[in-house]
C-alpha cells in the first residue's frame, strides 16, 4: 500500500512539473516570440505603406512579411495546441 502511494506521489509531482513546463512553453512563444514577429509584420506594413520604396525593395519586403505571417500562423497553432494539453494535463 505504501508502495502504491509513493508510486501515485510521484507520478502526481511529475505531472505538476509537465504543466509547470508547458506554462513556460506557452508564455515564451506567446510573448517572447510572438512579439518580435509583430514588430516584423508592423514594420513592414510601416515600410510598404509609407515609404516610396523601388520595385526592388518591394519584393523582399513582401517575402520579409510572408514569412513574418506564416511564423505567426504557426505560433498561434503552437500556443493553442500547448493551451489544449495543459487543459488536458489538469483535468487529469
Amino acid at each position: 500500500m505504501n508502495l502504491a502511494y509513493r508510486e501515485l506521489k510521484k507520478a502526481d509531482e511529475y505531472l505538476k512539473e509537465y504543466v509547470k513546463g508547458l506554462e513556460e512553453m506557452m508564455y515564451m512563444t506567446s510573448q517572447d516570440v510572438r512579439r518580435p514577429v509583430a514588430n516584423i509584420i508592423g514594420l513592414t506594413n510601416i515600410i510598404n505603406d509609407f515609404i516610396n520604396s523601388p520595385a526592388q525593395l518591394k519584393k523582399p519586403i513582401k517575402y520579409l512579411k510572408q514569412s513574418a505571417v506564416e511564423l505567426d500562423l504557426f505560433l498561434n497553432e503552437l500556443t493553442a495546441f500547448i493551451g489544449n494539453l495543459e487543459k488536458k494535463g489538469k483535468s487529469q
